[in-house]
C-alpha cells in the first residue's frame, strides 16, 4: 500500500506542476505575414550635418518564420519618394508576462555595423503599434503598422 501511496502522491504533483506549467503558456499571435505602415521620423542634426530635420518614411516588415514567442524576418525602409529601399535583418519576441507586447531589433546585414535600433510594441485589434529608437543615428518614430493582403507579398518584398 506505501509504494501505492507513493505512486499517487508523485502522480498528483506531476500533474500539479503541469497544470501550473500550462497556466503560464500564453499563446502567441502568428506574426508571419507582411506588416507596412507610413510615419514620420525625427533625424537629429548629427545624422546629417546640419539642423534637426522630419521625414516621412515608409516601412515593410516581412516576417518570414515564427517559434514561439520569437519571430524573424527582414525589414525595408526608405524615405518618400527615393528609390532605393534599405534593407536589414529583424528578430522579434512576444513578452511572456503579456503576449500582446513585442519587442524587435533590427540589424544590419554588415556585422560591423551590428544593430541599427530597437523596437517596442503591442498588437491590438490587428495592428502593431511600435516605437522606434535608432541606436547609432538618434531616430526616433512611433507608427502604426497594418498587415497586408497576403497576395500582395510577392509584390512588395
Amino acid at each position: 500500500m506505501l509504494d501505492r501511496a507513493s505512486t499517487l502522491v508523485a502522480l498528483t504533483a506531476a500533474a500539479i506542476t503541469a497544470s501550473n506549467s500550462l497556466s503560464y503558456a500564453p499563446d502567441f499571435a502568428d506574426m508571419r505575414g507582411i506588416w507596412s505602415g507610413t510615419y514620420p521620423v525625427a533625424y537629429p542634426a548629427s545624422s546629417n550635418g546640419g539642423e534637426p530635420t522630419v521625414q516621412n518614411v515608409e516601412w515593410i516588415l516581412k516576417i518570414d518564420q515564427q517559434s514561439e514567442n520569437v519571430f524573424w524576418g527582414q525589414s525595408k525602409w526608405r524615405i518618400m519618394g527615393d528609390v532605393a529601399w534599405n534593407v536589414e535583418e529583424a528578430t522579434g519576441s512576444f513578452s511572456l508576462a503579456d503576449p500582446n507586447v513585442v519587442n524587435m531589433v533590427e540589424i544590419s546585414p554588415d556585422p560591423a555595423i551590428g544593430g541599427k535600433g530597437l523596437m517596442e510594441g503591442k498588437l491590438s485589434d490587428g495592428r502593431l503599434f511600435v516605437t522606434f529608437r535608432g541606436i547609432p543615428s538618434g531616430v526616433s518614430f512611433s507608427a502604426v503598422f497594418e498587415r497586408s493582403d497576403p497576395d500582395q507579398e510577392t509584390v512588395m518584398i
